[in-house]
């Protein structure tokens, strides 16, 4: 299927009396049009931002779009329980803020003008540690296809060695049929092939992909008509005790940042330009690996780091079944978890960046015997999804020995708590706000910077710390120890 931008023509109003739309193009963070509040439900955690629900529209004929027989719609990411309707009738609902999804417009579109609106809801406030941005803030497209097509991520790339350099190619096609592959290096076909998938091919001196060196090629595969691209790199992956993470069975040493999704002044909007300036800085300063703290990153930010060497660890979700704050991912998890994740690997599988999937960043659950067999779940089904990449977690230990004796940093009734503390702190008229006592992370995090660094390394040596985690780290490839080595 081809891709075609939709990112024009688009209007943004408030959803609440008398506000006016405005015209905007995507991607679209409209939290940095709010007032900065004294007031704000999620408080600093959010810049101080109002928070609010907004209507997106946008009016189009069918004229406008691609005369193709299929149409999907993608939304690389909506924050947040994004509601899209066609012509007042609700098609799609996504409660993820930070995974992209598709909306399957064949043979719904009218003659004559046809409205698309799409809602993003914010405004059930505190419900982000961080930063959130509000709606349409990674990019729409239109993927077209006749009746014979390569269905979006219909192609999968995987090496399957290098000396020589083998790989593996999965193509996922509309109805049956012959496909041809085409391996191009740079303007030159390095490798081809030609029959029913999957294809096994060789590429003959084969430049491999590494940090030092991140050279790329692209597939090209025809099925009929259709003509899909991939760009992918050339290498393995192994994980051992004994040697840790080799790429091309060389050992790497990760030096990596945690960044969240957001890009400074310019909110929440994932723009090419800056998440290649963000990753360069950090390539210069001396980092080879990045985490998406806490949710899956952007497409962009893949392209980037697959042309640049800069490797990456994509993580899922900030919390589990447990609120870290009232109205937070918790509510949705059971009921998502599989989507979200299928999408995440989709969107990963052919960057060569991409070296493990992390299930969630602190979650304490993993202390409890329910969150051990969910995170036994997670590693299950991201091997089926994808076999060549490992799964860890981020666990603070000491945070889990605290849960375990009933001290837990976060809980449902601890995020209930706070959201009533900045319920009854936003009704205060005053100007300045009563001083509220540090909770949760941020009480330990000032704790740790008021102790030294090795407060958090002292706790996390405690035997307890070791009697909490070990079944939990059992049921994932790589342990992640947050804070504690």
């Amino acid at each position: 299927m081809k891709k075609y931008d939709f990112n024009h023509g688009w209007t943004c109003r408030a959803l609440k009396p008398g506000a006016e739309a405005i015209p905007v193009t995507l991607p679209h963070d409209v939290m940095r049009t709010e007032a900065r509040v004294n007031t704000s439900l999620g408080e600093g955690n959010i810049g101080w931002f109002e928070g609010g629900d907004y209507e997106y529209r946008r009016i189009f004929t069918r004229d406008e779009l691609p005369e193709n027989e299929t149409l999907i719609l993608e939304f690389e990411s909506v924050y947040r329980s994004a509601e899209v309707c066609l012509n007042g009738e609700k098609i799609a609902y996504r409660p993820y803020g930070y995974t992209n999804f598709y909306v399957d417009l064949t043979g719904r579109l009218k003659d004559g003008e046809n409205e698309l609106q799409v809602i993003a809801h914010n405004a059930d406030q505190p419900n982000s540690r961080w930063y959130s941005g509000t709606g349409i803030f990674r990019p729409v497209w239109i993927w077209a296809g006749d009746e014979k097509h390569i269905p979006v991520n219909g192609v999968k790339i995987t090496t399957l060695g290098i000396s020589p350099a083998v790989i593996r190619i999965d193509v996922a096609t509309s109805v049956p049929g012959e496909v041809s592959v085409e391996i191009l290096d740079g303007e030159t076909v390095a490798a081809k092939a030609e029959g029913t998938s999957p294809f096994e091919i060789t590429v003959p001196d084969a430049k491999l992909w590494s940090t030092d060196a991140p050279n790329l090629y692209k597939a090209r595969v025809r099925f009929g008509e259709d003509l899909a691209e991939e760009t992918f790199g050339i290498r393995t992956l192994t994980w051992t005790p004994e040697k840790g993470v080799a790429l091309n069975g060389e050992r790497v040493v990760i030096r990596g940042a945690c960044i969240h999704h957001d890009n400074g002044i310019l909110g929440a909007c994932t723009y090419p330009e800056a998440e290649e300036r963000r990753i360069r800085i950090l390539m210069e300063s001396g980092y080879n690996a990045v985490r998406s703290a806490h949710n899956p990153c952007s497409k962009y930010q893949l392209d980037v780091c697959d042309r640049l060497g800069m490797l990456m660890m994509d993580e899922y979700v900030d919390c589990w079944y447990m609120h870290k704050t009232q109205y937070d991912y918790a509510s949705y998890v059971s009921d998502w978890w599989k989507q979200d994740m299928k999408d995440m690997v989709d969107k990963d599988y052919n960057h060569p960046s991409v070296i493990m999937y992390s299930t969630g960043n602190e979650v304490a659950e993993t202390a409890q015997e329910k969150g051990i067999a969910l995170q036994k779940d997670f590693t299950e089904y991201l091997h089926s999804l994808d076999a060549t990449r490992p799964v860890t977690c981020g666990i603070n230990i000491f945070f889990n020995f605290l849960s375990s004796m009933g001290m837990g940093v976060y809980s449902d009734e601890k995020a209930k708590q706070q959201a009533e503390a900045a319920r009854k702190a936003a009704q205060n008229s005053r100007a300045k706000k009563p001083k509220k006592k540090a909770v949760g992370s941020e009480f330990y995090n000032i704790l740790a910077a008021k102790l030294g660094c090795d407060f958090m390394k002292f706790g996390a040596s405690l035997p307890p710390c070791d009697w909490k985690t070990r079944d939990a780290f059992a049921v994932m490839d790589i342990a992640g120890y947050n804070y504690g080595n």
